[in-house]
């Protein structure tokens, strides 16, 4: 671990319990699968399912130039929506039109279906897997327009609203990862003075 990462959201793991009961997570083994809010940790790790690519794009868009930019949950994937565009970064693809845009050609002639199809063959697929390692789902790339339909779709005001009590987490760890050494540097330093001056007020 390099001198820079957050110590304390990695030892968030060793206490899922304790984050559980205190109401900030219902997801079974969040920390074994943590994703980011910040576009900087979510590069680094290189990888990711497509929530957290979504969230590492959000984020980018939002901190790095200003553009706002919402986490559309579709019911089986997750994609950006900013500027009247939806962009899919697991796949690179984007479409040059809103959501509700999306939703009304998918349920009028199946159209974001054969686009999906048009760019990417079968082979292309993402695996879905549980916590206890088993494989949970398998879907083709091709097969992703199905999910623009209306049924089951959110909208989700960027990064902050997708897990808003572990964005503030997030965010407050990166803080407290410097300030607290910094105290410990401080009182450790303040108590080694002391103890100086106490050796020279009494000599032996």
């Amino acid at each position: 671990m390099a001198l820079t990462d957050n110590w304390l959201l990695s030892g968030m793991g060793s206490l899922y319990g304790v984050v559980t009961e205190l109401g900030l997570t219902s997801v079974n083994g969040l920390f074994s699968a943590y994703e980011s809010v910040d576009y900087r940790r979510a590069l680094a790790r290189g990888h990711g399912i497509c929530s957290q690519n979504s969230l590492g794009l959000a984020s980018l868009l939002d901190r790095r130039y200003g553009i706002n930019a919402d986490i559309i949950g579709l019911s089986g994937h997750v994609v950006v929506e900013s500027e009247g565009y939806l962009v899919g970064p697991s796949v690179g693809l984007t479409l040059p039109f809103s959501l509700a845009e999306a939703q009304r050609r998918e349920e009028r002639d199946g159209e974001i279906s054969a686009i999906y199809s048009a760019c990417f063959d079968s082979d292309g697929t993402t695996r879905v897997y549980g916590f206890d390692g088993g494989l949970e789902n398998v879907t083709s790339f091709s097969a992703f327009g199905q999910f623009y339909d209306a049924d089951g779709n959110q909208r989700i005001d960027g990064v902050r609203g997708y897990r808003p009590k572990l964005y503030w987490v997030e965010r407050g760890s990166d803080r407290l990862k410097w300030i607290l050494p910094a105290l410990m540097i401080l009182v450790g330093s303040a108590g080694l003075f002391a103890g100086r001056r106490q050796n020279r007020a009494d000599p032996l």
